[in-house]
């Protein structure tokens, strides 16, 4: 993957015209796919930075709603790295995780940080359930505005297959088969749960306001629903809060990414 990651490098991701283009999406995936032939990646984590690029280019320059299960999909994957990022911190370097952290010489390891790297390292662990709250905030948000959307814009069925998938526990259509599940604790399930909940009651009110101005209008339901007059009246919080998906996004691919140079460094790469 050496060769993806020296590419990205060059990549200006701050300008995201740019380095999300077709053409350099392309790239990416050409080199992506070359190193997949050459070597035998089964057992390897993808690189937090792949994963990265990968995010941000269905959310910039325009987040891509249509994208949103491959979205989160992604962003368990940095999630889970970010908790492994941590194991091996509590399990090779335990003394960097300390308060007083900036006051040793060196670690066990025999390790010699400066102290920006030690407060980075400390501030790893002294933040992880504000990463984790960023994570289950981004799932909240990105679920119930991409199962809003479909009913809004496309037919029921898809809309129910869509919903049923997110919230499985709520139509009673068996276990999670979404992966960031996996990610989350039986208290986080019911959070979601009860986001699910808002979502539904958000379609049932909004439907109730269609119908209402369906009576005194010449526009159908359906075109009532995709009316600037409809989304005035009715706007849900997680469809206000979805327009700050990209900032959120970016933000916690972008620590996740620092913290793995952090690990790099601690592991002698």
């Amino acid at each position: 993957m050496e060769a993806v990651l020296t590419y990205l490098e060059d990549l200006d991701l701050e300008s995201p015209v740019s380095s999300f283009s077709p053409e350099k999406q392309k790239k990416v995936h050409n080199l992506v796919q070359q190193a997949l032939k050459k070597d035998d990646l089964r057992s390897k984590s993808v690189p937090p930075d792949i994963l990265r690029y990968a995010v941000l280019a269905n959310v910039f320059p325009e987040y891509d709603v249509s994208k949103t299960k491959l979205i989160l999909a992604l962003l368990t994957s940095l999630e889970a790295q970010r908790k492994v990022h941590l194991d091996y911190l509590e399990g090779e370097h335990p003394s960097l995780l300390q308060p007083d952290a900036s006051q040793l010489a060196n670690d066990e390891g025999g390790l010699l940080p400066s102290p920006e790297l030690k407060k980075h390292i400390f501030e790893m662990k002294e933040f992880d359930s504000d990463m984790h709250e960023m994570f289950l905030r981004i799932v909240e948000t990105a679920t119930c505005y991409h199962a809003y959307d479909t009913w809004l814009n496309h037919s029921l069925p898809d809309f129910w297959e869509r919903f049923n998938y997110y919230f499985p526990a709520l139509s009673g259509t068996g276990s999670p088969r979404c992966i960031f599940y996996k990610m989350m604790s039986p208290a986080e399930d019911q959070r979601l749960k009860s986001a699910g909940m808002s979502c539904l009651h958000a379609i049932t009110e909004g439907f109730a306001i269609a119908k209402e101005l369906n009576a005194t209008s010449e526009l159908s339901v359906n075109d009532i629903l995709k009316s600037d007059e409809f989304s005035t009246i009715h706007t849900p919080d997680f469809v206000t809060r979805a327009g700050g998906l990209q900032a959120v996004i970016k933000a916690y691919v972008n620590t996740i990414c620092d913290d793995h140079r952090i690990i790099q460094k601690l592991m002698g790469y």
